[in-house]
């Protein structure tokens, strides 16, 4: 097995476990916020569901940068996404894009060193990891914000 197979299926499986944590979240809670400058599940799920499109813009050679105006843009667009549904479909479509890309990369080029969009030269092997450090890192937030529901479950 190709190491890209291996992510893509990391991938895969870590945005089902997401969205089967986001979706045991009530509906009236997904904007709770357990701080005031902490995130809700909402606003996780939906970088989570925009990341992805990046990354595989990315990984086809295109500089993907964060700047101030494109985190405006990127926010405004998230905004959009007001549902778990409506994330995870967005999420689905972007992580697939991503998928596809993963598989095309070229074994050749994944220990070539890139700037990384948050500002740090990584290889594009850790590129390709991203989207599923960052699901995992986000369904570690959103299950804590479960508990903090009250809800002991694992989902």
């Amino acid at each position: 097995m190709r190491i890209q197979d291996f992510i893509v299926q990391a991938t895969e499986t870590a945005v089902l476990s997401l969205f089967r944590n986001a979706e045991a979240i009530p509906t009236d809670k997904v904007s709770w916020q357990p701080a005031p400058e902490a995130r809700s599940a909402l606003d996780q799920l939906q970088e989570c569901a925009q990341i992805p499109a990046a990354l595989a813009r990315m990984l086809s050679g295109e500089e993907i940068a964060f700047t101030a105006e494109a985190m405006v843009h990127a926010r405004r667009e998230r905004r959009e996404w007001t549902t778990v549904a409506e994330c995870e479909r967005v999420c689905q479509f972007n992580t697939q894009q991503l998928c596809e890309a993963i598989r095309a990369f070229p074994d050749d080029k994944l220990q070539e060193i890139v700037m990384a969009p948050w500002g740090v030269e990584a290889t594009y092997s850790e590129i390709l990891l991203a989207h599923y450090w960052n699901t995992v890192w986000h369904t570690g937030q959103i299950a804590y914000i479960q508990r903090l529901l009250g809800d002991k479950l694992m989902h």
